[in-house]
């Protein structure tokens, strides 16, 4: 699958946190071929946990300064990092956070980050001041049917006009999480009141436990015209 993307097609990155993603990452010649080209582009990225893991394979890190999980940042340090002690740190285009539970501040910085990739032009025709951040814990076996199901949730966000932008994301091998904006509180109301909070309520103790739904104010954002 990642043999036939192209980061053209895309307009930000995410590497999941974890210990098996990024270490299966990191030996996928595809997988770091694609991140590279990505960050050539000049498109935002954002990782977390042990993410950094690929962008060290990828050649990536040597200079920037980024954080981390504890355990990988001596990996961090010999490729050529700066490696500080932060919940998120900004360096350019790249975004880091040591854990899943520096989630809030990663997920308000990577949603302003990655409304930038839009372009300039919508803000005062679609400006956006609210925000929804919710997070799922997989129930055991269930983590591949929980990313089919977020997976799918695109197409009921299509009959959303008010939903500007929503993204499903990868935290962790069990840990997954929805964050999406709005222009005001109308819009979001409406999406919590819409087919994704009905899907995610049916699903509720078949595939993960009770999502945690945190209501976020976006203090800044540039979106299409």
């Amino acid at each position: 699958m990642v043999a036939d993307a192209s980061a053209g097609d895309y307009d930000a990155l995410l590497l999941p946190g974890g210990t098996v993603n990024p270490d299966q990452l990191r030996v996928d010649k595809d997988a770091l071929s694609f991140v590279r080209d990505f960050v050539e582009s000049g498109k935002p990225e954002a990782a977390i946990c042990h993410g950094p893991w690929t962008l060290i394979e990828a050649g990536l890190v040597e200079g920037p300064t980024l954080t981390s999980f504890p355990s990988i940042r001596t990996d961090l340090r010999n490729a050529g990092a700066e490696v500080v002690e932060q919940d998120v740190v900004v360096d350019g285009n790249l975004i880091t956070s040591r854990s899943p539970e520096d989630l809030p501040a990663f997920c308000d910085t990577i949603v302003a980050k990655f409304c930038e990739q839009f372009g300039p032009g919508r803000g005062d025709v679609m400006s956006v001041t609210k925000g929804l951040l919710v997070t799922l814990e997989a129930l055991p076996g269930k983590e591949d049917e929980v990313q089919e199901f977020l997976g799918l949730g695109r197409g009921l966000v299509e009959e959303e006009p008010a939903t500007i932008a929503w993204f499903a994301i990868r935290l962790g091998p069990s840990s997954f999480g929805i964050f999406d904006v709005f222009p005001d509180d109308a819009g979001r109301d409406a999406h919590l009141s819409g087919a994704v909070a009905a899907a995610l309520g049916e699903q509720t103790g078949k595939l993960f436990s009770e999502p945690t739904i945190e209501k976020l104010d976006v203090l800044g954002s540039k979106l299409p015209a």
